[in-house]
């Protein structure tokens, strides 16, 4: 049977003395192929006819300048949601660092020991633990804490999905 790559190479005069004699027996017998082959040298003879002219001079360097310029004007999304969520949970820290501070309680600078420093510590710690157990049994705070859990969750989930996209169109500019 001949093949499409074999009228190619025929057309083409790559074919050996022994295959061109093998093509011509082949090619007597078969009217499928011969038609292919009068279908090739018709395109072969168009194709020829075709004045072909030079590319201007820098083409690629005008064209590359014009793709960057084009590109050059696409300004990135920016995500409100993102910021928006980084600003809350920033400053939901510093409330908490702030509230934290602000129940230490600053004793006189002349304290005479080790001892006395372990002891206000403990005193604090201890009253500090009781003041969040009696905060944090308070309906009000776990819905707060319920509430900012559902909302940690769902950044979360549009961090992965936004993720995806990124690579996604990394793999669609590599390829």
């Amino acid at each position: 049977m001949i093949t499409d790559e074999l009228l190619n190479k025929y057309i083409d005069n790559e074919l050996s003395e022994d295959g061109l004699k093998e093509f011509n027996e082949m090619l007597k017998n078969d009217f499928d192929a011969q038609s292919r082959l009068k279908a090739l040298h018709l395109t072969e003879d168009i194709l020829r006819k075709i004045e072909i002219s030079p590319a201007p001079e820098n083409f690629t360097d005008k064209f590359m300048s014009k793709i960057s310029i084009s590109t050059s004007g696409v300004k990135d999304k920016v995500s409100y949601f993102y910021i928006g969520m980084i600003s809350f949970f920033a400053l939901a820290i510093a409330g908490i660092l702030g509230f934290c501070i602000s129940q230490v309680e600053f004793g006189s600078s002349n304290l005479t020991g080790d001892n006395q420093y372990i002891q206000n510590t403990m005193e604090l710690l201890s009253g500090g633990l009781g003041y969040i157990n009696s905060l944090l049994g308070n309906d009000s705070i776990l819905l707060t804490g319920a509430g900012l859990t559902f909302v940690l969750l769902v950044s979360g989930y549009y961090i992965l999905e936004n993720h995806k996209n990124f690579k996604e169109k990394l793999n669609r500019f590599c390829h």
